[in-house]
């Protein structure tokens, strides 16, 4: 990989840090465009992704760790383990594009209809309700990387937003750990992964300060608004890409 490429990396995962940090999902979202292009493969690139991720979640997770909801994301988590790797089994090494347009056409009507719903729609944070959240993040994570969106759908009903802010980031440090194992045994943690981590935890790092200043100047209702925005942004990123 040359030196181009690398700092392309290094600036998409500033980015990516930075919309995590600011929203508290969308990493993924933002940086797997340009790293399934970039890397090798796509297993390669999810890869790094995940692994960049866990840095970005399990720092937040500790600084915030008072805040952190561990029963709120228990029976998500539950959910997920099972159905993400049967998609994960199921699709092979690259998404199929018609499924990933129609994921992205389905985010941009789904935060279409949440912004001129806002304050009039809420998920209640039952057990069901974590169950089938963690399902669909679960197919949505193990087909297209996108593990986030339902699940700041579940939490935006929390009161503080610093409790959504470390109880998503936990949930996302949990399956970043999950799916770094499952890309581990799958080969997929190469010495291109690796050494694109290293070069890449900087950027992230400076990404995660640079967003968390943002999201501390958010109220609850402006964060509201950057989620479901960023919904939009996800479809649409998701067609084009």
């Amino acid at each position: 990989m040359d030196t181009a490429a690398f700092a392309l990396i290094l600036g998409i995962c500033f980015l990516g840090s930075f919309v995590q940090a600011a929203c508290g999902f969308g990493f993924a979202v933002v940086v797997m465009g340009v790293l399934s292009a970039l890397m090798p493969s796509f297993g390669e690139a999810a890869g790094l992704s995940n692994l960049l991720m866990l840095c970005v979640s399990a720092a937040f997770m500790l600084r915030l760790r008072g805040h952190i909801r561990w029963k709120v994301i228990l029976w998500p988590f539950l959910a997920y383990v099972p159905v993400s790797f049967v998609m994960v089994r199921i699709v092979a090494a690259d998404p199929n594009g018609v499924m990933q347009t129609l994921l992205g056409i389905g985010l941009i009507g789904l935060g279409i209809y949440m912004i001129f719903l806002q304050g009039r729609l809420h998920i209640r944070m039952t057990r069901a309700a974590g169950l089938v959240t963690g399902a669909v993040s679960g197919v949505l994570g193990g087909l297209f990387c996108m593990a986030g969106v339902p699940m700041s759908l579940y939490l935006l009903s929390m009161e503080e937003k610093e409790d959504y802010l470390a109880t998503i980031q936990t949930f996302f440090a949990m399956v970043a750990v999950y799916s770094t194992a499952l890309h581990g045994f799958s080969g997929f943690l190469t010495g291109t992964v690796l050494r694109a981590f290293l070069y890449s935890i900087l950027a992230v790092a400076l990404g995660a300060v640079a967003g968390k200043l943002v999201f501390n100047r958010m109220n609850r209702d402006v964060l509201k608004k950057a989620v479901y925005g960023f919904m939009l942004v996800s479809g649409v990123l998701l067609i084009v890409l």
